[in-house]
């Protein structure tokens, strides 16, 4: 098997087993167009949310602050992700954003809510958002009302090396077998397999290590990166992701994300 890349020579006898870990994701762009619809992907701004539906809040009755949603119907599909529905996510403001690390999967502080199907017209929607409380943005990763549109690709990348699933895969000791030039290709490989950017599916990328609780077996969700052209900051130039275990996903059940950042 051929990869798309250009291989450190000393790599070339691995390529097949490298190009093996290949997995598709949509790549998310953040666009300053107006959004055309109530229901489009988004980030910030106001949801597509019914009339007479509560608001998410904390475990002490304090709303949330909605973060993003993405819409099936628009995107590319990968495989076991839902082809349609609407994907909305919650933080609170707080420092640390609404993550529990010890709990990681407690919808407390953040919220996950799927819908899988909505309708396409502004009947029964909400359209003054004015019930919502003022948030504390000194303490949010995105900028008040960001209001920007996702648009989306289709493209493909390789497990890094800071994955957990790195040493299951390929090995404990991979690059420990190439001696003095163990730390430079492990970099070179890193950077073929760079996993920054906002992204559904596909591997996460981490500032300081894998979260995930060994042999979890966690899929990417949804990943939103620091773009602080576009407002957003996690942090130290940061990253958050939302993880979902395989077969809930298969379920479209989101009852049990996790959710994770971190930074420099």
């Amino acid at each position: 098997m051929e990869l798309p890349l250009n291989l450190p020579e000393a790599l070339l006898p691995f390529q097949d087993q490298l190009a093996a870990t290949r997995k598709d994701f949509v790549k998310i762009v953040l666009s300053q167009a107006p959004l055309a619809h109530p229901w489009s992907g988004k980030l910030g701004g106001n949801p597509w949310w019914p009339q007479h539906e509560s608001w998410p809040v904390s475990p002490d009755g304090i709303q949330l602050l909605f973060l993003a949603q993405i819409n099936f119907e628009e995107i590319p599909h990968i495989a076991d992700f839902p082809r349609q529905g609407l994907l909305q996510f919650f933080i609170f403001d707080d420092f640390l954003y609404g993550q529990n690390p010890d709990q990681a999967s407690q919808q407390s502080t953040f919220r996950v809510i799927y819908r899988p199907e909505i309708h396409h017209n502004t009947e029964g929607l909400v359209t003054d958002f004015s019930f919502l409380r003022s948030y504390r943005y000194d303490d949010l990763p995105i900028e008040p009302g960001a209001g920007l549109a996702f648009e989306y690709a289709l493209q493909s990348g390789y497990l890094p090396p800071d994955d957990g699933g790195f040493e299951a895969t390929l090995g404990k000791d991979f690059f420990a077998q190439f001696g003095a030039a163990e730390w430079v290709l492990q970099d070179a490989w890193r950077r073929l397999a760079a996993s920054r950017g906002h992204k559904i599916g596909g591997y996460p990328h981490f500032t300081q290590y894998d979260p995930r609780p060994a042999g979890s077996n966690l899929t990417l969700l949804f990943q939103l990166d620091s773009d602080p052209g576009k407002g957003i900051l996690w942090g130290d130039m940061g990253t958050a992701q939302f993880f979902i275990h395989p077969e809930k996903l298969r379920h479209l059940d989101f009852s049990e994300v996790s959710y994770y950042w971190d930074c420099y």
